[in-house]
This record gives structure tokens, sequence and C-alpha cells, in this order.
């Protein structure tokens, strides 16, 4: 039974050592579903954003139904800044993931399930995917599974905010991700065009596409005239 890929936030999981940014959620005979569609709020403030989505995968009819019992693996990926010489514990908390208005923590895995790889995502030196996992009922009847996803994601050098998109739903209007400012701070693309005509916006809201990096820079908003 395939089920879908899976996005908070922010790359990670593939058979063919793609890196993947969305969640992947995987069925008990380790299969991908389908994610159908994506809306991903990025809640922008000064060294790290706020990551809610909302993510709705599809179970292919032709695949065996689960048996009673059945859980589904989500599997979340969130990139993380180098350790500081000497650190010891947790940089963050983990993400926290939601279905069927029950609560799911999810614990950091020390090897992904398939290998994985961010051959040509130009990340920050030093930085890494980092997984973390729960798992989930599923039943018989469910043809379509809404998740729901939260973390926290730190800024890249430069107050820069990332998001790595992962295979996001095609469809038309299937699949978005907003950057909001969060109060006190306004957004910069970090794109060739806007480094040449800069201008700051409170929103920004952008079609994904895969493995394409997404980077929007946090600057302190300045005194309205």
């Amino acid at each position: 039974m395939r089920r879908l890929h899976f996005v908070l936030l922010v790359l990670l999981l593939a058979l063919a050592h793609d890196a993947r940014a969305n969640p992947i959620m995987w069925s008990p005979s380790f299969e991908p579903a389908t994610m159908v569609q994506e809306s991903v709020q990025v809640e922008v403030g000064a060294g790290e954003s706020k990551v809610t989505g909302t993510y709705r995968f599809r179970i292919n009819l032709w695949s065996p139904l689960p048996h009673p019992g059945s859980r589904l693996r989500v599997t979340v990926p969130v990139l993380l800044p180098p350790e500081p010489k000497g650190a010891t514990g947790r940089q963050a908390d983990p993400p926290t993931v939601s279905a069927s208005s029950r609560e799911y923590a999810t614990t950091r895995q020390k090897e992904p399930p398939f290998g994985y790889g961010l051959r040509g995502v130009p990340l920050p030196p030093g930085w890494t995917l980092a997984m973390y996992e729960c798992h989930i009922p599923v039943r018989e009847e469910d043809g379509e599974l809404e998740i729901r996803l939260a973390y926290t994601q730190p800024h890249f050098p430069g107050d820069i905010a990332g998001y790595l998109p992962v295979d996001p739903p095609t469809a038309r209007h299937a699949a978005t991700v907003t950057f909001t400012a969060a109060p006190g701070r306004v957004l910069q693309p970090v794109t060739r065009w806007a480094r040449l005509f800069p201008h700051s916006r409170s929103t920004l809201t952008v079609k994904p596409a895969n493995l394409r990096l997404i980077q929007v820079k946090s600057l302190p908003a300045g005194p309205r005239p």
C-alpha cells in the first residue's frame, strides 16, 4: 500500500538518495503514501521561524488494506545547525504531529530508514538533516488522511529562514508555502533580483518546486514614516 510523501518542514528520505524536505508517511510495508495537498505557514521571527503545515495524503485503493492495529510511520525532517563545540543535549524541541484530533510526539532517529542525501541543495556548511518519527494508527476505511505538523526551524546564517520542498503536489493551487513576518520584522526574498532591487514585505507566498530551497531573509522593521 502506497502512502504519501509528507512537510513541515522543512527535507529527507529517498529510495535513490534524494533529499526529502516534506514529512513523509509510510505504510506498515514501508511504501510511501501520495501527498495530494500541502499548505505550510512559516512565521518568521528573529533567529528562528515557527512552521505549521497541513498535509493530505491519499491511500491507493488498489493496494492491500491495512490489518487492524496497523500504524503508519510519519518521518519529519528538520534542518539543524552545527552543534557548538562542547554542547550537550538537544538543540530544539522535537516536531509535533497531529491527526484526527490526537497529538503524537516525535522522537529523533539515529538513521533514516532508507538513506538520504542533500546533493545539490545549497545548505550552509555544517548543517544537517535530522529525522524525527512517530506512528499513527490507520483504519481500513481511511481513504485519505490529513496530518498537521508544527515545529521550530532555526535560521541559516544571516537570519535567513529556509524551507526545502520535496515532491510537492503539482496540481494548481494544491501546494503553497506562506511566509509571514512576526511583529517587528519584515521579509525579503533571497533571490538574484531581490539583491538587485530589494523590497521588503510582511507576507510572501511561494508555490513550492521539488528540491528548490526557499530562502527568506528576516529583517527588523524600520520606523513608519
